[in-house]
């Protein structure tokens, strides 16, 4: 009896395997499409990008709106003073620029020439060893590398506030006008690692190794001699630096939260309605793209992963399961 027994469960479990062989096509097919489902599901509840964009820009010009009064305050090792005050044209030590909120700083430097600093607003200017410079709407200063009111090397100034870096040159300016134009620029973005994938934190998402907000690089931007840019909700903190011994403007070095910022190229885009070509200019946007994201961000590289992992594991046993059968 016992025989029998045994003889019977085992064409019982045969007879199950075949059930099983006959459906393993459409279970994978149910597995790859949930798979799909999950990823789609994903991707369409991921949260705004996070992201920082460093800039290291050689330009001749760069216009800063001051927000905060006590990050812009700088000193000048020397200049000549303009500011419609009984100092106006002397040479000053030390001189100290407090620029207010509301106003906007001005630095341009013309090629290897004198780097003028204007304030376009309310500042106060003042100097060690001479009477305080009163509130002036539009102070300027000229600092040379060379003359009685030299100064040697180099200076470095703060970058705290909304910039707009450069002028497009487009060669619609009038004769004898400068361009003040970008020579060379560099822009890396960055990304911070999504903190949550289908709304739930990724520290949750154990035992996947994920750390929400870490830093990536995403890539790097070059941008086009000539150009401008800008943005109306970027904040940069950083620094400018002037080096008047090596190269042409100075140095722009600084960094923003924005997730986008604003390119005018030197060369226009199409020209729509029969406009004039040097008019027709167009701000491109440069951003982290989408496709940039997925391929760094390392929260989504693990996500992705462990989807991938989990079909191909389930793909494995059915098909196991399915030789078995037709054994």
């Amino acid at each position: 009896m016992s025989g029998l027994r045994l003889r019977g469960r085992l064409i019982l479990l045969h007879r199950q395997a075949r059930r099983i062989g006959k459906t393993a096509p459409r279970m994978l097919s149910f597995w790859i499409l949930l798979a799909f489902l999950v990823a789609i599901v994903g991707l369409a509840t991921l949260p705004q990008p996070n992201t920082l964009v460093s800039a290291s820009i050689r330009t001749e010009t760069v216009s800063i709106g001051i927000s905060n009064p006590d990050a812009s305050a700088f000193t000048l090792p020397a200049a000549e003073v303009f500011d419609g005050s009984s100092m106006e044209g002397r040479c000053l030590n030390e001189v100290s620029v407090f620029p207010q909120s509301g106003s906007k700083l001005f630095l341009t430097r013309e090629r290897a020439g004198d780097l003028i600093v204007m304030v376009d607003g309310p500042s106060y200017v003042e100097a060690p060893g001479s009477l305080a410079l009163t509130e002036s709407l539009n102070a300027q200063m000229i600092v040379s590398p060379d003359g009685p009111c030299a100064i040697a090397g180099g200076l470095r100034l703060p970058v705290a506030g909304q910039a707009r870096i450069g002028i497009a040159e487009t060669g619609a300016r009038s004769q004898g006008e400068p361009s003040l134009v970008i020579w060379d620029g560099l822009l890396t973005i960055y990304g911070r690692a999504t903190p949550t994938i289908m709304g739930i934190p990724v520290e949750y998402l154990k035992p996947v190794p994920m750390e929400g907000d870490r830093l990536y690089r995403a890539g790097d931007f070059r941008l086009p001699a000539g150009s401008e840019v800008s943005s109306d909700t970027a904040y940069w903190q950083g620094f400018v630096d002037v080096d008047f011994e090596t190269g042409p403007g100075f140095r722009f070095e600084a960094s923003t939260n924005a997730r986008s910022l604003d390119l005018i190229a030197p060369a226009p885009r199409a020209v729509r309605g029969g406009a004039d070509a040097t008019d027709a200019l167009e701000a491109d946007e440069i951003s982290m793209t989408f496709g940039a994201r997925l391929g760094n961000d390392p929260n989504l590289r693990w996500f992705f992963a462990s989807v991938s992992f989990v079909l191909f594991f389930v793909s494995v046993i059915f098909q196991v399961i399915r030789t078995k059968d037709e054994i």
